[in-house]
């Protein structure tokens, strides 16, 4: 999995790593904002681009944080899987949006939270309405796991 900070900044840098790891058998997942297209010979190594948009909640302008062509090069390599952080189900209209502006699928819904209480509440408070929508709700792991710390 590459992570951290946004990968596709610097595909150039990656690739021979990617390469390197494809090469020894390993799947090979890449987590993005969505901004930037990958290039075609990155997008042929990688297994899956799990692709977190953002929406309004992150505090990003929109022309930061949503780019047509980035999301249909993702979407043209068949391999995305879009995730949307969300902090209330009043949110999911705008989740709705890009699905339908988009066409996107498969769509995971993830509530926001930096503590298990605050994950668990809102995980309650979007599970029926996410379904209903006929996407997948998933979870912050780690937080659930180790709280808020970095480093764990």
């Amino acid at each position: 999995m590459l992570t951290g900070g946004e990968p596709l900044l610097q595909q150039r840098q990656v690739y021979p790593v990617v390469s390197a790891a494809r090469a020894a058998g390993w799947r090979i997942e890449v987590e993005t904002a969505g901004t930037l297209a990958p290039t075609g010979e990155l997008a042929e190594l990688v297994d899956a681009f799990n692709v977190s948009l953002k929406l309004t909640n992150s505090g990003n302008v929109r022309g930061r944080r949503e780019s047509a062509p980035a999301i249909a090069a993702l979407l043209a390599t068949g391999k995305a899987n879009w995730k949307f952080v969300v902090q209330s189900a009043s949110e999911l209209d705008e989740v709705a949006n890009f699905e339908r502006n988009y066409g996107l699928s498969p769509i995971f819904i993830m509530p926001e939270g930096t503590t298990a209480d605050a994950i668990l509440a809102r995980s309650r408070e979007l599970a029926v309405p996410v379904l209903e929508r006929g996407w997948n709700i998933t979870t912050r792991l780690h937080v659930l796991l180790y709280g808020n710390r970095r480093g764990v």
